[in-house]
């Protein structure tokens, strides 16, 4: 990145991706308060409005964002089908968090008439201050730097990306420091209230579809801590079934895929728990395999909706499912999120002397200091103890 305006095309002349910018801004300027950042640019307080998401209608079809990166792709030279690789690169989760930023970004040099693929460092420092001033958080600013690195020409310097200039490096240990990132929770939820509502359903065989959806949901993901992406992932075409456990092979790129790190052996088994017939997670996946053999079809994977059309189940709406079954248990759930599962199961697991080893290996985590650092919570306890010791008989 140019440490001031330049006029100089490189790697194909992207800056013929300016002359489309006038119709992409047009396209964006009715999702995005741009108020806001006018409001920035002449130093007064910004509106303090999140970034918007993109609506129902652009995710149907490609971002704009993301027709911007193509274009300037294009205009380096790339051919259609290297271009379509390339996008490859960034996951459904990083285009959603990158299509705000770059429209954001778009506009914002808009208003300063300024270049938006090679802009001055101070420029795009700037923009990253906007958000900072918009009260967004450390990891979404580092979002966005990530965003700006990925469509800002790099000059010929030993900085290859903008984010990795030093200028930018030292703008966000700033921000690191004034605003750190904090773990969502202090503490976590109680297990036993969980496993409390479902000893409290009843045998499996007698349970509505829906009940019994939502029961094996969530025995899975408390015996197992897996994330909702990989509850989704699960498919019967490769389960291998067994007297007393059920063992899914994950085949699909997860969170955690990455070059170099095969997922070819990534397994999730459901153990039998002989001690309790109603909270036994293999009585209840194969109670739930034969509710559902002839509703799913020729569709494979394990969890499908629980209403027609019976249709294989999304990451939310297994999120969904979660979140109901803590609502039935009386976790207070605008404080824990559906994810929080990962939390409260793993950290029980520990106080039940589970090994560290044990406990990484089947929540899928390679470095013990995830697990310290994000998940091992102190348990949420009742106020049962102190008032047994206030109580006055």
């Amino acid at each position: 990145m140019p440490g001031k305006n330049s006029s100089k095309q490189s790697r194909g002349d992207p800056g013929g991706a300016l002359l489309d910018l006038p119709k992409l801004v047009s396209q964006i300027a009715e999702t995005i308060d741009s108020s806001s950042i006018d409001d920035h640019s002449q130093g007064s307080p910004p509106d303090s409005s999140r970034v918007p998401e993109t609506s129902p209608i652009e995710e149907k079809a490609e971002s704009v964002s993301l027709s911007f990166v193509r274009r300037l792709y294009k205009n380096r030279g790339f051919s259609e089908r290297a271009t379509n690789i390339v996008l490859q690169s960034w996951r459904q989760s990083s285009q959603k968090q990158y299509d705000a930023h770059i429209r954001k970004w778009l506009l914002f040099c808009t208003k300063r008439q300024a270049d938006p693929i090679c802009p001055t460092i101070s420029v795009a420092v700037d923009f990253l201050t906007f958000l900072y001033d918009e009260g967004l958080s450390y990891s979404s600013i580092n979002s966005a730097r990530c965003a700006l690195s990925a469509i800002l020409e790099s000059p010929a310097s030993a900085y290859p990306t903008f984010g990795e200039h030093p200028d930018v490096k030292r703008f966000m240990k700033g921000i690191f420091q004034s605003r750190p990132p904090l773990p969502r929770y202090c503490k976590t939820w109680d297990v036993n209230l969980v496993l409390q509502y479902i000893g409290s359903m009843g045998n499996s065989q007698e349970l509505s579809l829906k009940d019994l959806t939502l029961k094996l949901v969530m025995l899975v993901a408390l015996t197992t801590a897996q994330r909702g992406q990989s509850l989704q992932l699960l498919d019967t075409q490769n389960m291998v079934q067994e007297e007393t456990a059920y063992t899914f092979m994950l085949n699909s790129n997860l969170k955690q895929s990455k070059p170099g790190k095969s997922t070819s052996d990534l397994v999730i088994k459901l153990n039998a728990y002989p001690y309790d017939r109603n909270l036994c997670v293999v009585n209840a996946c194969s109670v739930y395999l034969a509710r559902t053999k002839l509703l799913r079809g020729s569709e494979s994977r394990l969890f499908i909706t629980h209403q027609k059309p019976h249709k294989k189940a999304s990451r939310d709406t297994i999120r969904r499912w979660i979140q109901q079954m803590m609502i039935k248990a009386g976790i207070d759930i605008n404080v824990y999120k559906p994810h929080s599962v990962r939390s409260a199961a793993t950290s029980k697991a520990k106080a039940d002397n589970a090994s560290l080893v044990e406990i990484m290996q089947t929540a899928g985590w390679s470095s013990a200091a995830t697990f310290a650092k994000f998940y091992d919570r102190e348990i949420e306890q009742g106020s049962s103890f102190a008032d047994s010791v206030l109580s006055q008989s």
